[in-house]
């Protein structure tokens, strides 16, 4: 489990590292608008981090159904 999260972690991070690369040019409707918190008074060229930075980053589970049900046929309401 412990290996897992550490992959979960630096997948995570991989993934805030690529997307703060992106300028607000790059998503010019949800950046370029103002749709977003952090995106006020942002240039085109500007990058789109400080969005990101206020969004949650967080590690949990999700598909916990369809897992149980390709692993035993069932999801966990059914049983």
């Amino acid at each position: 489990l412990d290996a897992r999260i550490k992959l979960a972690k630096e997948s995570l991070i991989h993934r805030y590292n690529v997307l703060k690369n992106l300028k607000v040019k790059d998503l010019p409707f949800v950046a370029g608008q103002g749709l977003m918190k952090g995106s006020e008074g942002l240039c085109p060229d500007d990058s789109i981090e400080p969005i990101l930075k206020q969004g949650t980053w967080g590690i949990g589970f999700i598909g916990l159904a369809e897992t149980l049900v390709a692993l035993v046929g069932k999801h966990h309401g059914e049983d």
